[in-house]
């Protein structure tokens, strides 16, 4: 089969297999007011046993100083997942046990997550959430599934407690997005209703469309400048090659 995953983020695109080391693009839809910088970020990187993991988070703050934080919880995860037999919730346990040795006030929320091919055909998700909104998950027919489960926020200073990772098999065609609550979030509106909207949006887009296209047509509607910063990064699983 072709071991690639196809990435985009709202700006930019990529393909990433195992040889490419994270996606083309970097860049992020920053908010209207306040420094153009954040701490909103997407990652993806191959692993050393064949997965590919893929991270989208959200440090508190909107300044330089969250900026700064995030990149060191940026390397800080890559750091910890280098041995991915600890799974990502023993990826984040290991960054949130660092925070707290080394006095790094982190606080904010992030999904992360791995993918194994399974067989020639399917993949196997494994994730973990860290109070972030929900992933969805578009199945070929258009049927959406909002993966709920999640534990407690990103923060060191609150008293240890063991993170769990959740598994869902993947097959071909399925497409994940994950994205930061600046996609859903808005004073005055429903957060769980504008999530449903992004759902529909989804089932709505045609199968197969380029994940490119695709990110653009989710984020249609939001303003050139939105009062948040957004970040989204879209993975399907190919369809197995030729014989």
């Amino acid at each position: 089969m072709t071991n690639e995953l196809s990435t985009a983020s709202a700006t930019a695109s990529s393909a990433l297999g195992p040889s490419a080391g994270r996606p083309a693009g970097r860049r992020y839809l920053p908010a209207a007011a306040g420094d153009l910088v954040g701490g909103d970020w997407y990652d993806a990187y191959p692993q050393a046993t064949g997965s590919v993991a893929i991270t989208v988070g959200d440090i508190t703050g909107h300044d330089m100083h969250a900026a700064t934080i995030m990149s060191q919880i940026r390397s800080m995860l890559r750091q910890a997942d280098v041995h991915d037999d600890v799974g990502p919730a023993g990826a984040v346990t290991a960054v949130e046990q660092a925070c707290r040795q080394l006095s790094l006030d982190a606080s904010g929320t992030l999904i992360h997550a791995h993918l194994r091919a399974a067989d020639a055909t399917t993949w196997q998700l494994t994730w973990t959430n860290a109070g972030h909104p929900p992933p969805l998950l578009r199945h070929p027919d258009g049927q959406i599934e909002q993966l709920d489960q999640h534990d407690r926020l990103l923060w060191p200073r609150v008293a240890s407690r063991s993170r769990t990772n959740q598994q869902r098999v993947l097959g071909p065609g399925d497409t994940l997005l994950l994205y930061t609550d600046g996609l859903v979030e808005r004073r005055d509106h429903d957060i769980d209703k504008a999530i449903r909207n992004v759902a529909a949006t989804l089932s709505a887009a045609p199968a197969g469309q380029p994940l490119p296209d695709l990110i653009s047509q989710v984020t249609g509607t939001m303003p050139a400048r939105p009062a948040d910063d957004i970040v989204l990064l879209a993975a399907r699983i190919p369809e197995p090659g030729p014989l």
